[in-house]
């Protein structure tokens, strides 16, 4: 059942006067987005033609030309470099690196096979786990999968093809259950600047709960993916999806109802908060170095102001263990912002809103770099453009894709 207000359009501006923050919504296929920019009095846009706003909000990856054409006073949902942790392949690569350096802080993060290339270090593997006579349970991803499409559970890894691309991840099976039900948490976390970084973390989310009671792998369930899968996009079509809309009651539920009822049923919910806000900044830590270097590139020849052109909410998906442990399962650059129910809508329209107002956009900035654009045309003033001309766009284009071709061993890790 659609959510109340669900579709209903924000404020969209055709002629509207300069005293109010654009935002364009061409790019995002969320109602939910116009509607929170219209509680803050933004107008909202649908037209891509549109170039004279102050902010873009766009759904899916942001090609490279887009962060290049930014005028200095525009601002957009996205960090260039963020892939880095948001494309399962990439993230495993990453952590993969870091525990060579420091195992005991990356330990948040099931042992991960990326295919085809580890194929045979899978192999070397499984085969220890035979002569120990261990029995093992895998889940495998397509590296590029989202919404659960393309899943599967098994013990037998040397059935894997070696040709396959994906994520073979040692399955968590002593999950912390909910009314007996496997969950996850969708946490909501706000970037809004690469230097210094500044990372927040929304107090509210989700849980999404499975919708077959929880029994560990074995011969005679391994493919009944509404057991061990909490996904969303697959336990909806299930005839058990309980669609009460109360906050701590249904499929899905909201995060600060959880915690309420952990801290009711004596667990330390500030501990768990604090090693939850841990993985979250070591996660992002991967990242750091790409998101630092293609935003210093990206940004060459606009006129500085101070302010970071980029913020972008990630959805981490969390998943507690029997001992109330938090592992990090992936990284969603693009979270939906569905509102399929009430519980979706106040919680999404609350993400957004508040990652607009966090964002520090403002009518100043533009006002400023038009006062200098007046300035400069006057000759009173040497500036480079605010945006780069065609030529040095396509120089900077192919040396910014050069850059991120690069493996993440060959950048610099910068700190603040």
């Amino acid at each position: 059942m659609a959510a109340r207000g669900a579709k209903t359009a924000g404020r969209r501006f055709g002629k509207i006067s300069t005293d109010v923050i654009r935002i364009n919504v061409a790019g995002t296929r969320y109602y939910v987005v116009a509607n929170a920019a219209a509680e803050l009095g933004m107008a909202a846009s649908s037209d891509d033609g549109a170039t004279d706003c102050n902010v873009y909000w766009i759904d899916g990856p942001v090609p490279l030309e887009r962060y290049l054409e930014l005028r200095s006073y525009q601002k957009i949902n996205h960090f260039p470099g963020m892939g880095e942790i948001s494309r399962k392949d990439a993230l495993a690569r990453n952590i993969q690196r870091m525990r060579k350096e420091n195992r005991r802080e990356y330990n948040f993060y099931p042992g991960t096979w990326v295919l085809p290339a580890d194929h045979g270090v899978l192999s070397q593997h499984t085969a220890r786990l035979r002569r120990r006579r261990q029995r093992k349970t895998f889940i495998v991803k397509p590296h590029h999968g989202s919404m659960g499409n393309g899943i599967y559970l098994t013990q037998s890894p040397d059935a894997i093809l070696p040709s396959e691309k994906a994520i073979v991840q040692e399955y968590l099976d002593k999950p912390f259950l909910l009314d007996g039900f496997k969950c996850d948490l969708r946490i909501y976390v706000l970037v809004t600047s690469c230097k210094p970084l500044r990372i927040l973390v929304f107090k509210d989310g989700l849980v999404r709960l499975s919708t077959e009671r929880y029994s560990p792998p074995s011969d005679f369930n391994l493919e009944q993916m509404c057991m061990h899968l909490t996904n969303y996009s697959i336990n909806r079509h299930s005839a058990s999806f309980d669609t009460d809309e109360r906050d701590d009651r249904g499929s899905k539920r909201t995060l600060s109802s959880f915690m309420v009822w952990l801290h009711k049923t004596g667990h330390n919910v500030v501990e768990l908060w604090a090693k939850i806000h841990d993985i979250i900044v070591k996660t992002l830590i991967l990242a750091y170095p790409h998101i630092l270097h293609s935003c210093t590139v990206s940004r060459h020849g606009h006129l500085p102001n101070g302010k970071s052109q980029f913020f972008e909410i990630l959805g981490f998906d969390v998943l507690l263990d029997h001992t109330l442990q938090p592992w990090v399962l992936e990284v969603n650059r693009s979270p939906s912002f569905g509102t399929d129910a009430d519980l979706d809508l106040h919680i999404k329209t609350a993400v957004i809103r508040d990652a607009l107002k966090l964002a520090n956009i403002s009518l100043s900035d533009k006002l400023t770099e038009e006062a200098c654009q007046r300035q400069a045309s006057r000759g009173d003033l040497n500036l480079t453009p605010a945006t780069p001309t065609p030529d040095n766009t396509t120089s900077l284009l192919n040396k910014l894709m050069l850059q991120q071709r690069k493996q993440a061993g060959e950048l610099q890790r910068r700190s603040d």
